[in-house]
């Protein structure tokens, strides 16, 4: 992974691309401008101790991410003992851990590197009122207050950081807190260990698609998600998403999808590890992997209780074959052979 002291090898090129546009021109993974997608990350904060990307349709990243309505996103990268400021949102956030381990929610950095996506369930994440940090709040209410409302004197609060520190450093220590109102577990968990779960390979023997949403982690009423490995030349079958657009991270290999709007409006982007993308609600696309070699890993998000997708394929095999023969113009034949289960990630040929 990326040092903290310098931007990704995989973020580099697209925030030195994005430059070269003006403002209100989205680019493409390649650094072209277009106006269906925008891929990049967006807003860059470098601290010694760690670092954090955002994405999102917000105030200040709207000209790099414009299709990004239901979701926001954002790295977060801590070494070991680093702090994330003591912090709350208005919208619903969301994590997966994949590299290191972290304490939540003050989010401190467990191993020597610990990285994370974030995803938030409000595209408009920059806006005033969606974030709120302790030390911030502290350092605007009148000191007689505080000491009134803590029970100490006012000089506690002499040291309070007056800018917010987004990342700091920290010691790790081994308490812990017990709540008179017990534990949060079972439904009640904020937390979902998918590294414990054994995936199954998806329908069409591609790779694997592991759900994460209210049916198996009942607290995320808010935001789905799916994380996905395609094997190399694998395709995610032709499909659209009825209840929410699509927010992506790719985290590892190279992808190729075609985007599909109607109308005949429609358009082709290459993906690699670091990029992010948006297909609109019920929009039409596939994603391929188009390495001879490498998986493909990226992971899917959703402002919705849960992923639901339509199979292209398993529509038109589940309508009376002579209409879809006589529509397409293809041998009815063919429409025989279509699979009636859906074939979810497609194995290379």
């Amino acid at each position: 992974m990326a040092r903290p002291s310098e931007p990704s090898k995989h973020l580099r090129p697209l925030l030195e691309k994005r430059q070269q546009f003006p403002q209100g021109q989205p680019i493409d993974a390649q650094g072209n401008g277009g106006p269906i997608l925008g891929i990049a990350f967006l807003l860059l904060i470098l601290i010694a101790t760690g670092f954090s990307r955002e994405d999102g349709c917000a105030n200040k990243v709207v000209t790099d991410l414009p299709a990004s309505r239901d979701i926001a996103g954002a790295q977060l990268h801590l070494n070991k003992g680093a702090l994330r400021e003591l912090h709350w949102h208005r919208v619903t956030e969301w994590a997966y851990v994949y590299q290191g381990r972290f304490r939540a929610h003050t989010l401190q950095g467990l191993d020597d590197q610990n990285e994370f996506l974030l995803a938030f369930d409000d595209g408009d994440f920059d806006a005033t009122g969606t974030t709120f940090g302790v030390d911030d709040w502290i350092t605007h209410t009148p000191r007689s207050i505080l000491a009134k409302n803590f029970g100490v004197n006012e000089s506690v609060f002499d040291t309070v950081p007056s800018k917010e520190p987004v990342i700091s450093n920290g010691t790790i220590g081994s308490a812990n807190v017990d709540s008179p109102n017990g534990m949060l577990d079972g439904n009640s968990s904020y937390v979902y260990k998918l590294s414990q779960v054994d995936v199954p390979r998806a329908p069409g023997g591609g790779g694997t698609l592991a759900k994460v949403d209210s049916r198996n982690f009942p607290i995320a009423t808010r935001i789905a998600a799916a994380i996905v490995t395609l094997e190399p030349k694998g395709l995610r079958e032709l499909h659209w998403h009825p209840n929410a657009e699509e927010w992506l991270y790719f985290h590892k290999g190279q992808a190729r999808a075609t985007v599909f709007l109607g109308g005949g409006l429609a358009r082709t982007f290459d993906f690699r590890a670091g990029d992010t993308g948006v297909f609109p609600e019920n929009s039409g696309h596939y994603i391929e992997n188009i390495s001879e070699t490498e998986q493909l890993v990226w992971i899917e998000l959703y402002k919705s209780d849960r992923v639901a997708d339509v199979s292209l394929t398993q529509w038109l095999a589940l309508t009376p074959p002579d209409i879809v023969a006589s529509v397409l113009k293809i041998p009815r034949s063919v429409v025989d052979q279509l699979k009636k289960e859906k074939q979810v990630l497609v194995t290379g040929k």
